[in-house]
């Protein structure tokens, strides 16, 4: 009832083996490297830690619009023209 299987049976199932062993290393490698720390590349090659830097902006006291603080009080919008007199 219980025989030897055939031998493309065996070759299957010692590819199936080793396909879940290395996935199993795999993982674990990823697991390892990333409680270590050890920084991870995005997509566009920056490291995952990377800091943004931001624009400090400020709100318009005329139309409301947000400008770099940079430029000064006013946005210089049209409807700013007049340097919000």
């Amino acid at each position: 009832m219980f025989g030897l299987p055939s031998p493309s049976k065996l070759v299957v199932l010692v590819a199936v083996v080793l396909a879940v062993w290395y996935g199993f290393k795999w993982i674990n490698q990823l697991d390892k490297s990333r409680k270590d720390g050890a920084p991870r590349r995005t997509r566009k090659g920056g490291s995952a830690g990377d800091d943004v830097k931001g624009i400090e902006t400020q709100t318009c006291p005329t139309c409301g619009t947000y400008f770099p603080a940079s430029v000064g009080s006013y946005c210089g919008g049209s409807r700013c023209k007049d340097g919000g007199a």
